[in-house]
């Protein structure tokens, strides 16, 4: 199972793990896409924990709710199976959904105390394999909230800087 893959893993000396959305679903028997029962990701984190020393990250998917409140009961006990970290889809909704998401993991992180890292795939603007300008949210405002909401711990990084700095408002 994938606790077993990881402790082979464990071996080369990683210094994080993170788990794939896909590969934890089939290996339940599930198609990708929302579909796994939270107590079998659950169940898969708490082995996969167990069976390392380095820091598990976990994709979330799309947080397997479809309201802020309920990614976030989703995100505590994931932290209570040892995640010290996630990735959250954005998928197809509004984009003020996504940063509601991340504002309630955020919240709830910090009130388990655990410093959550937070991937919420604007990796593709980070990366440079869409122009920053394409972001295409409702208003600039939108966008430096996503941004900062998600990488405000990592607001010196050169690219991080960019992003804020395009798409910081006045009002903000």
């Amino acid at each position: 199972g994938q606790a077993g893959s990881a402790r082979l893993m464990a071996a080369r000396g990683p210094k994080a793990f993170a788990t794939s959305r896909a590969a934890v679903a089939w290996s339940h028997g599930y198609a990708d896409g929302d579909v796994l029962p939270v107590s079998l990701l659950l169940a898969t984190v708490t082995g996969i924990v167990r069976s390392v020393n380095v820091p598990v990250s976990v994709d979330v998917e799309g947080g397997y709710a479809t309201d802020a409140t309920g990614v976030g009961e989703t995100i505590a006990r994931v932290i209570d199976a040892g995640g010290a970290g996630i990735n959250i889809e954005d998928g197809t909704a509004d984009p003020a959904l996504l940063c509601a998401k991340i504002e309630e993991i955020k919240r709830v992180a910090a009130k388990t105390g655990v410093d959550l890292f937070v991937n919420a795939r604007t990796d593709v603007y980070l990366a440079g394999l869409a122009p920053a300008e394409s972001l295409v949210l409702e208003d600039d405002q939108s966008k430096w909230h996503l941004v900062w909401a998600t990488h405000r711990d990592r607001a010196e990084d050169a690219r991080i800087k960019r992003y804020i700095e395009i798409y910081r408002s006045p009002a903000v």
